[in-house]
């Protein structure tokens, strides 16, 4: 049934965005999931898809519509470079029932995939290069994206910070060490009025299976969760809070949290590049470092909220609320490594 609806819709005189030429020469292949049906469109014998097209249930219609506006809005905002790096949105239409969403596929692959290739010896200098690209990328997409920056006001510190703090605190079972800590830190953000903070467009999902690396160039896919007029910090504690490491042993603690303290708490090459490129992001965005103490802890809490509500598929909600514990028996250890 998908493949003659896709089928359907190459053969349509009225579509004009593949050529006769292009027509004759396309492969289809398919992914099927719980949440769409995925065809990857091959152009000759190319390994890399020219397009994908989704198919999303009618009751998912919101979801698909979000990602292809949002990619409609960027094309018309960011400068020519920027805009090869994200998908081309090429069709978005209801087709009985289902919802149709095309966009054209960047070539690479993701980070894990390249890792598993590469001897240890090797890997560290390849994860350097990758996160000084991935870094630079952000703040050209951040300073490209920006809409003003402004002094932070007591009505924004209510919004970005206060706000998603009191609806975690109201659902939420805490500890005597975590109702205390939430008692000072909601007075110690008091110091963030005043400051300059840009505010840009958040990518929303940034890790590293949303980034695809094609010899030192990055592509960024899965715009769905982009938010406009958002203090820039949500994407770059998102992409240094979500790695995971192998880590040998079974033990009580959880991966992420190993790798949280691996990133955060030990002190390693690995957090010590973590340091660089937080460092120099602040810098090229003009920030104080003094505004990480305050917004990390936001931000974990965020994504809990986020991947409790959504259910996200790669990451857990508890593991989420184990590092928020963590983050607040450790906070001056972290934030050695933050700065």
């Amino acid at each position: 049934m998908i493949l003659e609806q896709i089928e359907e819709y190459f053969n349509n005189e009225h579509n004009d965005i593949f050529s006769e030429k292009q027509k004759k020469s396309l492969d289809i292949s398919f992914l099927i999931n719980l949440h769409r049906s995925q065809i990857f469109v091959f152009e000759g014998k190319a390994k890399t898809p020219a397009c994908v097209a989704k198919f999303y249930e009618k009751i998912n219609e919101k979801e698909a519509k979000i990602k292809f506006e949002n990619l409609i809005f960027l094309k018309s905002k960011l400068n020519d470079r920027l805009k090869k790096t994200i998908p081309d949105p090429l069709l978005f239409e209801d087709r009985g029932g289902h919802i149709l969403f095309i966009e054209s596929m960047l070539t690479g692959e993701k980070i894990p995939e390249m890792v598993k290739r590469h001897p240890n010896f090797l890997f560290r200098n390849m994860l350097s290069d990758y996160f000084d690209d991935v870094i630079d990328w952000l703040i050209m997409f951040h300073k490209e994206t920006q809409s003003c920056e402004v002094k932070f006001t007591h009505e924004q510190r209510k919004e970005y910070l206060l706000a998603p703090i009191a609806y975690f605190t109201e659902h939420t079972t805490l500890s005597e060490i975590e109702t205390k800590y939430f008692e000072n830190f909601i007075k110690k953000t008091d110091m963030i009025i005043g400051k300059k903070i840009p505010l840009v467009c958040c990518h929303g999902d940034f890790w590293t299976e949303n980034i695809i690396y094609d010899k030192n160039r990055i592509g960024v896919v899965d715009w769905g969760g982009m938010l406009k007029n958002q203090p820039p910090f949500f994407d770059l504690f998102m992409f240094i809070s979500s790695w995971r490491f192998p880590f040998n042993g079974s033990g009580s603690q959880s991966l992420e949290l190993k790798s949280f303290k691996f990133s955060f708490i030990d002190k390693n090459w690995f957090s010590a590049m973590l340091q660089k490129i937080i460092n120099r992001y602040m810098l090229a965005m003009d920030i104080e470092l003094r505004a990480l103490n305050i917004f990390f802890p936001v931000f974990l809490i965020k994504k809990y909220l986020q991947v409790k509500a959504e259910r996200h598929p790669c990451f857990s909600w508890k593991s989420w609320r184990e590092l928020i514990s963590f983050y607040i028996e450790n906070e001056t250890k972290v934030y050695r490594t933050l700065i």
